[in-house]
Protein backbone atom coordinates (compact mmCIF):
# COMPACT_ATOMS: atom_id res chain seq x y z
CA UNK A 1 0.00 0.00 0.00
CA UNK A 2 1.22 3.48 -0.88
CA UNK A 3 0.47 6.74 0.88
CA UNK A 4 -1.57 7.99 -2.07
CA UNK A 5 -3.91 4.99 -1.69
CA UNK A 6 -5.49 6.38 1.47
CA UNK A 7 -5.21 10.10 0.82
CA UNK A 8 -8.26 12.22 0.15
CA UNK A 9 -8.59 15.92 -0.62
CA UNK A 10 -10.13 16.29 2.83
CA UNK A 11 -7.58 14.25 4.77
CA UNK A 12 -6.80 10.58 5.39
CA UNK A 13 -9.10 7.73 4.31
CA UNK A 14 -8.72 5.41 7.29
CA UNK A 15 -11.26 2.93 5.88
CA UNK A 16 -8.83 2.12 3.05
CA UNK A 17 -6.43 0.52 5.53
CA UNK A 18 -7.20 -3.18 5.86
CA UNK A 19 -5.54 -3.57 9.26
CA UNK A 20 -5.80 -1.85 12.63
CA UNK A 21 -3.20 0.84 13.27
CA UNK A 22 -2.00 1.50 16.83
CA UNK A 23 -3.38 4.76 18.15
CA UNK A 24 0.05 6.39 18.56
CA UNK A 25 0.90 5.64 14.91
CA UNK A 26 -2.48 6.99 13.78
CA UNK A 27 -1.89 10.23 15.69
CA UNK A 28 1.55 10.67 14.12
CA UNK A 29 0.07 10.15 10.63
CA UNK A 30 -2.68 12.66 11.36
CA UNK A 31 -0.01 15.18 12.33
CA UNK A 32 1.77 14.83 8.97
CA UNK A 33 0.98 17.89 6.80
CA UNK A 34 -0.34 17.29 3.28
CA UNK A 35 0.13 19.64 0.32
CA UNK A 36 -3.27 19.42 -1.37
CA UNK A 37 -2.72 22.32 -3.77
CA UNK A 38 0.64 21.43 -5.30
CA UNK A 39 1.15 17.69 -5.14
CA UNK A 40 4.27 16.31 -6.74
CA UNK A 41 6.63 13.43 -6.32
CA UNK A 42 7.57 12.41 -2.79
CA UNK A 43 10.92 13.69 -1.57
CA UNK A 44 13.02 13.39 1.56
CA UNK A 45 12.67 16.21 4.09
CA UNK A 46 14.37 16.87 7.41
CA UNK A 47 11.79 16.75 10.20
CA UNK A 48 13.84 18.88 12.56
CA UNK A 49 13.10 22.19 10.79
CA UNK A 50 9.93 23.90 9.59
CA UNK A 51 11.26 24.20 6.02
CA UNK A 52 12.38 20.58 5.75
CA UNK A 53 16.02 21.42 4.99
CA UNK A 54 18.77 19.94 7.15
CA UNK A 55 20.86 22.29 9.28
CA UNK A 56 23.46 21.75 11.98
CA UNK A 57 21.51 23.52 14.73
CA UNK A 58 18.51 21.19 14.50
CA UNK A 59 20.77 18.13 14.26
CA UNK A 60 22.58 19.22 17.42
CA UNK A 61 19.27 19.64 19.26
CA UNK A 62 18.24 16.17 18.11
CA UNK A 63 21.49 14.66 19.35
CA UNK A 64 21.04 16.33 22.74
CA UNK A 65 17.65 14.62 23.19
CA UNK A 66 19.08 11.15 22.53
CA UNK A 67 19.03 8.93 25.59
CA UNK A 68 22.38 7.44 24.61
CA UNK A 69 24.01 10.81 24.01
CA UNK A 70 26.63 12.00 26.48
CA UNK A 71 27.23 15.58 25.40
CA UNK A 72 30.55 17.30 25.90
CA UNK A 73 29.85 19.96 28.51
CA UNK A 74 31.88 22.88 27.19
CA UNK A 75 29.88 26.05 26.68
CA UNK A 76 33.18 27.95 26.56
CA UNK A 77 33.80 26.56 23.05
CA UNK A 78 31.07 28.71 21.49
CA UNK A 79 32.19 31.78 23.46
CA UNK A 80 35.89 31.36 22.72
CA UNK A 81 37.89 34.09 20.98
CA UNK A 82 38.74 32.16 17.84
CA UNK A 83 37.45 31.51 14.34
CA UNK A 84 34.01 29.84 13.95
CA UNK A 85 35.51 26.90 12.05
CA UNK A 86 37.95 26.32 14.94
CA UNK A 87 35.11 26.44 17.48
CA UNK A 88 33.32 23.72 15.55
CA UNK A 89 36.55 21.73 15.26
CA UNK A 90 37.12 21.88 19.04
CA UNK A 91 33.53 20.84 19.66
CA UNK A 92 34.00 17.87 17.30
CA UNK A 93 37.21 16.92 19.11
CA UNK A 94 35.45 16.99 22.47
CA UNK A 95 32.84 14.59 21.09
CA UNK A 96 35.49 12.25 19.59
CA UNK A 97 34.05 12.96 16.16
CA UNK A 98 37.06 13.64 13.94
CA UNK A 99 38.45 10.89 11.74
CA UNK A 100 41.56 9.65 13.49
CA UNK A 101 42.71 6.11 12.74
CA UNK A 102 41.79 4.65 16.14
CA UNK A 103 38.18 5.70 15.60
CA UNK A 104 38.13 4.33 12.06
CA UNK A 105 39.47 0.99 13.30
CA UNK A 106 36.64 0.78 15.85
CA UNK A 107 34.15 1.37 13.02
CA UNK A 108 35.73 -1.34 10.90
CA UNK A 109 36.95 1.10 8.23
CA UNK A 110 40.68 0.49 8.83
CA UNK A 111 42.74 -2.32 10.31
CA UNK A 112 45.84 -0.34 11.35
CA UNK A 113 45.59 2.52 13.88
CA UNK A 114 49.29 3.46 13.93
CA UNK A 115 50.05 7.20 13.81
CA UNK A 116 50.99 8.14 10.21
CA UNK A 117 53.52 10.73 11.45
CA UNK A 118 55.54 9.08 14.22
CA UNK A 119 54.63 5.45 13.40
CA UNK A 120 54.97 4.62 17.10
CA UNK A 121 51.62 4.81 18.88
CA UNK A 122 47.91 4.50 18.20
CA UNK A 123 46.53 7.60 16.51
CA UNK A 124 43.92 9.00 18.88
CA UNK A 125 42.71 12.61 18.87
CA UNK A 126 44.83 13.37 21.93
CA UNK A 127 47.87 11.76 20.30
CA UNK A 128 47.48 13.91 17.17
CA UNK A 129 46.89 17.17 19.06
CA UNK A 130 49.27 16.71 22.00
CA UNK A 131 51.30 13.52 22.40
CA UNK A 132 52.88 12.83 19.00
CA UNK A 133 56.62 13.76 19.10
CA UNK A 134 56.19 16.15 16.16
CA UNK A 135 53.23 17.76 17.94
CA UNK A 136 55.12 18.13 21.22
CA UNK A 137 57.81 20.00 19.30
CA UNK A 138 55.23 22.54 18.11
CA UNK A 139 53.89 23.09 21.63
CA UNK A 140 57.43 23.55 22.96
CA UNK A 141 58.15 26.17 20.30
CA UNK A 142 54.96 27.98 21.30
CA UNK A 143 56.16 28.23 24.90
CA UNK A 144 54.47 25.36 26.73
CA UNK A 145 56.36 22.90 28.89
CA UNK A 146 55.04 19.63 27.45
CA UNK A 147 56.08 17.79 30.64
CA UNK A 148 53.87 20.10 32.74
CA UNK A 149 51.24 17.84 34.35
CA UNK A 150 48.57 20.52 33.92
CA UNK A 151 49.14 20.24 30.18
CA UNK A 152 50.00 16.56 29.89
CA UNK A 153 48.27 14.76 32.74
CA UNK A 154 44.65 14.85 31.61
CA UNK A 155 42.23 13.17 29.23
CA UNK A 156 41.04 14.74 25.97
CA UNK A 157 38.08 16.72 27.29
CA UNK A 158 39.93 18.01 30.36
CA UNK A 159 42.86 19.00 28.16
CA UNK A 160 40.60 20.95 25.79
CA UNK A 161 38.92 22.64 28.75
CA UNK A 162 42.26 23.54 30.33
CA UNK A 163 43.52 25.20 27.16
CA UNK A 164 40.26 26.99 26.42
CA UNK A 165 39.89 28.47 29.89
CA UNK A 166 43.45 29.69 30.37
CA UNK A 167 43.64 33.46 30.87
CA UNK A 168 47.43 33.66 30.90
CA UNK A 169 49.77 34.38 28.00
CA UNK A 170 52.41 32.33 26.25
CA UNK A 171 55.97 32.74 27.49
CA UNK A 172 57.45 32.99 23.99
CA UNK A 173 55.25 35.56 22.23
CA UNK A 174 53.08 36.99 25.02
CA UNK A 175 49.89 35.95 23.22
CA UNK A 176 46.66 34.88 24.99
CA UNK A 177 47.02 31.14 25.51
CA UNK A 178 43.32 30.38 24.99
CA UNK A 179 43.54 31.86 21.48
CA UNK A 180 46.99 30.51 20.68
CA UNK A 181 46.12 26.94 21.73
CA UNK A 182 42.97 26.85 19.58
CA UNK A 183 44.88 27.96 16.46
CA UNK A 184 47.64 25.48 17.31
CA UNK A 185 45.25 22.52 17.59
CA UNK A 186 43.58 23.48 14.30
CA UNK A 187 46.85 23.83 12.41
CA UNK A 188 48.27 20.62 13.88
CA UNK A 189 45.20 18.79 12.59
CA UNK A 190 45.53 20.43 9.16
CA UNK A 191 49.20 19.42 9.02
CA UNK A 192 48.28 15.84 9.85
CA UNK A 193 45.74 15.79 7.01
CA UNK A 194 48.21 17.24 4.50
CA UNK A 195 50.64 14.45 5.37
CA UNK A 196 47.99 11.71 5.17
CA UNK A 197 46.06 12.84 2.10
CA UNK A 198 48.63 14.83 0.10
CA UNK A 199 51.84 13.04 1.06
CA UNK A 200 53.35 16.36 2.14
CA UNK A 201 56.38 16.47 4.40
CA UNK A 202 56.05 17.53 8.04
CA UNK A 203 56.02 21.34 8.21
CA UNK A 204 58.80 22.34 10.62
CA UNK A 205 57.80 26.03 10.55
CA UNK A 206 54.28 25.43 11.79
CA UNK A 207 54.73 27.26 15.09
CA UNK A 208 55.75 30.47 13.28
CA UNK A 209 52.70 30.23 11.02
CA UNK A 210 50.43 29.73 14.02
CA UNK A 211 51.82 32.83 15.75
CA UNK A 212 51.28 34.92 12.60
CA UNK A 213 47.68 33.74 12.33
CA UNK A 214 46.98 34.56 15.98
CA UNK A 215 48.49 38.04 15.68
CA UNK A 216 46.37 38.71 12.59
CA UNK A 217 43.24 37.39 14.30
CA UNK A 218 43.78 39.54 17.40
CA UNK A 219 44.35 42.63 15.26
CA UNK A 220 41.38 42.06 12.91
CA UNK A 221 38.77 40.21 14.95
CA UNK A 222 39.44 40.35 18.68
CA UNK A 223 40.00 44.11 18.95
CA UNK A 224 37.30 46.14 20.77
CA UNK A 225 34.25 46.73 18.60
CA UNK A 226 32.21 49.89 18.42
CA UNK A 227 29.11 49.55 20.56
CA UNK A 228 25.94 49.29 18.52
CA UNK A 229 22.93 51.38 19.37
CA UNK A 230 20.13 49.20 20.64
CA UNK A 231 16.94 49.45 18.62
CA UNK A 232 13.62 48.51 20.22
CA UNK A 233 11.13 47.29 17.66
CA UNK A 234 7.51 46.64 18.49
CA UNK A 235 6.01 43.43 17.20
CA UNK A 236 2.39 43.96 16.33
CA UNK A 237 -0.31 42.83 13.94
CA UNK A 238 -0.04 44.49 10.53
CA UNK A 239 -3.39 45.13 8.89
CA UNK A 240 -3.98 44.03 5.27
CA UNK A 241 -4.81 46.49 2.46
CA UNK A 242 -8.34 47.91 2.40
CA UNK A 243 -10.84 45.37 1.14
CA UNK A 244 -8.61 42.43 2.03
CA UNK A 245 -8.66 39.97 4.92
CA UNK A 246 -5.69 38.40 6.69
CA UNK A 247 -5.34 34.87 8.09
CA UNK A 248 -2.91 34.39 11.00
CA UNK A 249 -2.10 30.88 12.24
CA UNK A 250 0.05 29.29 14.91
CA UNK A 251 0.68 25.87 16.41
CA UNK A 252 1.89 24.49 19.71
CA UNK A 253 3.04 21.20 21.20
CA UNK A 254 2.96 19.84 24.76
CA UNK A 255 6.41 18.27 24.68
CA UNK A 256 8.57 17.72 21.63
CA UNK A 257 7.15 15.43 20.30
CA UNK A 258 3.78 15.51 22.04
CA UNK A 259 0.05 16.22 21.62
CA UNK A 260 -0.20 19.09 19.16
CA UNK A 261 -2.78 21.58 18.04
CA UNK A 262 -3.10 24.70 15.95
CA UNK A 263 -5.48 27.53 15.32
CA UNK A 264 -6.06 30.58 13.23
CA UNK A 265 -8.08 33.77 12.96
CA UNK A 266 -9.26 35.83 9.97
CA UNK A 267 -9.59 39.61 10.36
CA UNK A 268 -10.40 42.45 8.00
CA UNK A 269 -8.33 45.57 7.42
CA UNK A 270 -9.93 47.21 10.47
CA UNK A 271 -8.92 44.33 12.72
CA UNK A 272 -12.47 43.03 13.08
CA UNK A 273 -12.81 39.29 13.67
CA UNK A 274 -14.35 37.46 10.69
CA UNK A 275 -13.77 33.78 11.45
CA UNK A 276 -11.48 31.45 13.35
CA UNK A 277 -10.64 27.82 13.85
CA UNK A 278 -8.82 25.38 16.11
CA UNK A 279 -7.58 21.91 15.25
CA UNK A 280 -6.11 18.89 17.01
CA UNK A 281 -3.40 17.34 14.85
CA UNK A 282 -2.20 14.35 16.86
CA UNK A 283 1.37 13.78 18.06
CA UNK A 284 4.02 15.91 16.38
CA UNK A 285 7.18 17.96 16.74
CA UNK A 286 6.81 21.73 17.01
CA UNK A 287 7.77 22.46 13.35
CA UNK A 288 5.15 19.96 12.16
CA UNK A 289 2.42 21.57 14.26
CA UNK A 290 3.25 24.95 12.73
CA UNK A 291 3.22 23.53 9.20
CA UNK A 292 -0.12 21.83 9.83
CA UNK A 293 -1.83 25.16 10.41
CA UNK A 294 -1.59 25.79 6.70
CA UNK A 295 -2.70 22.30 5.68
Amino acid sequence: MKVKDFMLDTGWNWDAISFELPEDIRLMIRATPLAFTSRGKDKLVWNGTSHGVFDLKSAYKLSMTSEESQPYSASWVWKADTLPKIKYFLWMCGHNSIGVKSGLVKRGVLEDDCCPICHEESETILHVLRDCPQTRLVWSQLGIQVADQRFKGSDLQDWLNWNGRQRGKSTMDNLPWCILSSFAAWNIWKRRNSIVFRNNSCNQNLSSEIVKQVVEFIYCAASPRLSKQRVVKRIRWEKPPEGWMKLNTDGSVMGNPGPAGCGGVIRDNNGHWIAGFTRRIGVALLPASQRNCGA
